[in-house]
């Protein structure tokens, strides 16, 4: 049998076909991989919640072991709660409330611990102008007490009155909106007192020295964006005229003054844990609708930035 005999030029071409081959599959592979790195894909965004709730201030508690403990209680920032023992009593049992009992309190000054307890201050007559908001609570073991009917606990807030004709505003915050602000009619009072807000109240939670800012009317701010989740960012303006905040979510903010400058700062989490943010000076016109170009920052940068305001 005849032996099948293989060339030099055979094996030759051979090596240069598969080199070829080889070399055309690095190609394709290199080029496949460049244009996945070139491909922009929008965002998806995400809620800030967590970021909130790590940031926030915490609630403070104070123990009163006796009426020697009560009555001036002071909170880190300076908020001034006067209380005695008599003034609270059980929500469904007409047992008198013994010694030692609980103070819980929370003080919202500035704009971004504001934004954190997500308690910004929007009203049905407009943004509202406030002396601070600050949540106080009483507890005997972990049962919530309530005032007495007709009785009322003072409050010194700490920031310099601004304005001489603040009312008593009470705040809720819902689950699936932001808070909810509503003018005491229970004789509530705000009364100025060597330059700081004294509020008399009738109701235990939220409270607020304020009065509304309607601006020149009322306009609705539409936002658009590219990519999705546009309805977990968070809208914020903060108004550089008068103290406060308003929010929105689902791509609105709703009920927003005529007229008025305000700071627009925008904010969400994208899918890879990443801050984004969007932030100009605007004065608030009527039928505005502004694209959001979210850029990304880190932690520190929205902290100062959210400091800021």
């Amino acid at each position: 049998m005849k032996k099948h005999r293989v060339t030099k030029f055979q094996t030759l071409l051979s090596l240069t076909v598969s080199t070829l081959v080889i070399t055309l599959s690095l190609f394709v592979l290199t080029l496949l991989s460049s244009c996945k790195k070139d491909r922009v894909t929008d965002p998806s965004y995400e809620s800030m919640d967590e970021f909130y709730n790590e940031h926030k201030v915490e609630e403070q508690e104070f123990i009163i072991n006796s009426e020697d403990s009560a009555g001036h209680i002071t909170g880190n920032q300076g908020t001034e709660i006067y209380v005695t023992k008599r003034l609270f009593q059980y929500t469904n049992r007409p047992d008198e409330v013994t010694f030692p009992y609980k103070i819980k309190l929370v003080e919202l000054y500035e704009y971004d611990d504001i934004i954190f307890w997500q308690m910004p201050t929007p009203h049905a007559d407009g943004a509202l102008n406030h002396g601070g908001e600050i949540r106080v609570r009483a507890f005997k073991d972990d049962e919530e007490l309530m005032l007495k009917p007709g009785l009322f606990y003072s409050a010194n807030f700490s920031s310099t009155a601004t304005e001489s004709d603040m009312s008593v505003f009470h705040g809720t915050a819902p689950n699936d909106v932001f808070s909810h602000w509503t003018k005491a009619s229970d004789g509530s009072d705000v009364v100025v007192t060597n330059g700081k807000y004294w509020v008399n109240t009738y109701q235990m939670g939220w409270v607020s020295p304020a009065k509304n800012n309607p601006g020149s009317g009322k306009t609705d701010i539409a936002f658009s964006v590219n990519g999705s989740g546009g309805e977990n960012i968070d809208l914020v303006l903060a108004f550089k005229n008068f103290h406060g905040v308003i929010t929105g979510r689902n791509l609105v903010i709703k009920d927003a003054p005529l007229g008025e400058v305000a700071t627009l700062y925008c904010m969400a989490k994208d899918s890879k844990g990443k801050f984004r943010r969007y932030k100009s000076e605007i004065t608030i016109s009527a039928g505005m609708n502004i694209q959001l170009q979210m850029e990304e920052v880190d932690e520190s940068t929205l902290l100062a930035e959210l400091d800021n305001l």
